[in-house]
């Protein structure tokens, strides 16, 4: 299965609160490979900083667990529209420098914000360093024959998980 990265890659890094864009580029490849299932392996560190209040240097507001979750489902909606199901998502939470207690926090919300969309599927949270990218647990934990990122903490999950990673221009919109 095609395991592919959200921000940057399948979303566009859009402004806080602003509506997120698919890329169409990844889709139109997707499905001129015939791809009609994926699993989404995402970092999401900047969660437990929104949980504690900070702020990034430049003053503006770390993500939230709803602005994510919203994220996801827009993707989801997207990709279902051209046949490709999400038949997984992994998302780690986890961040070197976060407090336990708020990473604990951000996975709390997330996990009920999906049991609450009922989402259905195979899904899964975590909140330690060794599922965080570029460790290899979430793309082992979908069976990824492939990766498809933006980042070279994207590419080192793909080679640690020994499987080939596609380089997707980081994606604006």
């Amino acid at each position: 299965m095609i395991a592919i990265d959200l921000d940057g890659t399948l979303l566009d890094y859009s402004p806080e609160g602003a509506r997120p864009i698919a890329n169409w580029r990844v889709i139109r490849d997707l499905l001129r490979r015939g791809c009609h299932q994926v699993a989404i392996a995402t970092n999401q560190g900047g969660l437990p900083w929104f949980v504690l209040g900070a702020t990034r240097q430049d003053g503006r507001p770390y993500p939230s667990p709803a602005q994510f979750l919203n994220r996801l489902a827009v993707v989801n909606g997207v990709l279902r529209g051209y046949g490709i199901t999400v038949a997984a998502v992994r998302v780690c939470v986890y961040h070197p420098r976060a407090d336990a207690t708020a990473i604990q926090r951000a996975a709390l919300e997330v996990r009920a914000g999906m049991q609450r969309a009922a989402m259905t599927g195979d899904w899964h949270v975590y909140t330690t360093a060794r599922a965080r990218k570029p460790q290899p647990l979430m793309l082992r934990s979908v069976s990824a024959t492939e990766y498809w990122g933006d980042s070279d903490e994207d590419e080192g999950a793909a080679r640690a998980a020994g499987v080939p990673f596609v380089r997707v221009e980081r994606f604006f919109g």
